[in-house]
């Protein structure tokens, strides 16, 4: 259809219309008709679109073809899953707060540091009170040593008693004794310089041994009535003691050889004189007469000395 005849058309229904309006306006005033003025209008109007959407041009045809569509790199193609089948709403967030991960130093596995082991020194048994009986020790005390033994402060005998040949002097402030069994020297201090009847003891263990050095001393020239000490106790008193500066003065009187009876304990010995005729070897005993006084004295763990 062309725009001529469009035109043409649309004036017929305009006419038409026109018309149709003005009969019905007669109508009315001729009789009393009931007209629905909605439908009428209704009517009117479609007629009117449908006219109207004919006399509109067709679009012009273009020969552009529509491009294929493309995908980005990267971009999946939709399934028919997830087109027909509506998206799940998102799983609530957990309200549950995890602990916080701990800082790496505390994670750290702690460099151990090398600690030397401190060194114990040993104790003696437990020990009862001075009141109590002392317990039965698997090695017994010798008889003639039992009067000298406190278990307070000795504890059990090691082992039994033997008689071993010793030698014995007394100094000013102190004695000194030597025992073949171990060739030890002891020097025996008085306390306080004073006290015969007890103090603290020293030994130089090997270090004391005599070395067969000036078998006679040093040819000194003591106080009066008063002695150098010779052969093993001179070489103590003068080389490691101090000689006439010493701690426990000048000699009283010569050494003396004698038996002594020896009992070792945990924690010290029981040494008492013996008046057995010999000692072994046929060493003659001092101790069984009357010009040597008798000794018994205990030497402790602790460094102390007791005479009885």
């Amino acid at each position: 259809m062309d725009r001529r005849t469009c035109c043409s058309r649309t004036r017929l229904i305009f006419l038409a219309a026109l018309v149709l309006t003005a009969g019905l306006l007669l109508s009315a005033c001729t009789a009393p008709a009931q007209v629905d003025l909605n439908a009428t209008a209704q009517a009117m109007a479609r007629a009117w679109g449908t006219q109207t959407a004919e006399a509109q041009p067709p679009p012009a045809s273009t020969n552009t073809e529509v491009p294929n569509a493309t995908l980005a790199v990267g971009t999946a193609v939709p399934g028919l899953s997830d087109t027909t089948t509506p998206a799940q709403p998102p799983a609530p967030a957990s309200t549950v707060t995890q602990p916080p991960p701990l800082p790496a130093t505390a994670m750290q596995t702690p460099t151990l540091k090398h600690t030397a082991t401190p060194i114990v020194t040993a104790k003696p048994t437990a020990i009862p009170t001075s009141t109590t009986t002392p317990p039965a020790c698997p090695v017994a005390v010798d008889a003639a040593l039992a009067s000298g033994w406190n278990y307070l402060k000795l504890g059990c005998p090691k082992a039994p008693a033997t008689v071993v040949w010793s030698a014995w002097q007394p100094f000013e402030h102190g004695n000194m004794i030597w025992m073949e069994d171990t060739d030890w020297v002891y020097a025996l201090n008085y306390g306080g310089g004073t006290d015969s009847k007890q103090g603290d003891w020293a030994t130089g263990g090997e270090s004391w041994r005599w070395d067969d050095s000036f078998p006679d001393g040093h040819g000194l020239t003591p106080p009066e009535e008063l002695v150098e000490p010779i052969r093993g106790f001179g070489f103590v008193w003068f080389s490691k003691l101090g000689g006439p500066t010493s701690t426990i003065g000048w000699g009283t009187a010569e050494e003396k050889g004698f038996c002594a009876l020896v009992q070792p304990f945990d924690n010290g010995m029981l040494i008492q004189s013996s008046t057995v005729p010999v000692c072994a070897d046929g060493q003659f005993n001092w101790a069984a007469t009357a010009k040597f006084p008798p000794v018994f004295i205990a030497l402790y763990g602790d460094g102390g000395w007791e005479r009885f």
